[in-house]
């Protein structure tokens, strides 16, 4: 392996390179192997999320009883504020939909009167 290619892929530049030490610029360079693996883990890792999530969701949209995926689903401390507002806004939802419920029932009574 000729490391001065390797090492200007990885960003360090000419005169770095000649300034390190072999075992520098090998410490060097797996840490940048390591940080690209990691990189391309959390990309496979979020494709994955965005399928099993567009899956879900259009089996959702043919089902009665499925629940859309959010994304708190997958990631709950970084999108916890959201959840809230969420839940608070479901809530809201349903008490409007029981009050709708209640009129037309006491609109059906007075009607019979």
């Amino acid at each position: 392996m000729y490391l001065y290619p390797e090492a200007l892929y990885a960003g360090i530049g000419p005169e770095r390179f000649w300034s390190l030490s072999l075992n520098e610029i090998i410490d060097l360079l797996e840490a940048y192997y390591k940080r690209e693996k990691e990189k391309r883990k959390q990309a496979i890792w979020d494709n994955f999320i965005l399928a099993e999530t567009i899956t879900g969701n259009l089996a959702t949209a043919f089902s009665e009883d499925g629940q859309v995926i959010k994304a708190w689903d997958y990631y709950p401390e970084l999108f916890a504020k959201e959840k809230e507002s969420d839940d608070e806004r479901r809530k809201q939802e349903e008490l409007e939909r029981y009050k709708e419920a209640w009129q037309k029932r006491i609109a059906q009574f007075e009607s019979r009167e």
